[in-house]
């Protein structure tokens, strides 16, 4: 249950708050502005999801930063999770 509060239905919230406050809100006249926000909300929700799904060591493993005692597989997909947190 709490896997699915902290990496689905809280990055659904927040990129729902942020998204919503642009399509109801007084910014729906400006179309550049809408797409920014519902943009931003997504990617925050993706970034919610990412930091509460990995842990630290995963996302090192993708730095070259060598970690005692970890034989752990390469996984590519936390390369777009670190690029997403840097921005």
């Amino acid at each position: 249950m709490n896997y699915l509060l902290s990496v689905v239905l809280l990055p659904i919230l927040v990129g729902s708050a942020l998204a919503g406050a642009a399509l109801l809100g007084p910014l729906r006249q400006r179309a550049s502005i809408i797409e920014c926000c519902v943009a931003s909300g997504l990617a925050i929700a993706f970034l919610i999801s990412f930091v509460h799904e990995v842990d630290p060591a995963a996302l090192l493993r993708q730095l070259p930063v060598e970690l005692k005692d970890d034989d752990a597989p390469f996984e590519r997909w936390h390369q777009l999770g670190l690029v997403a947190l840097l921005l």
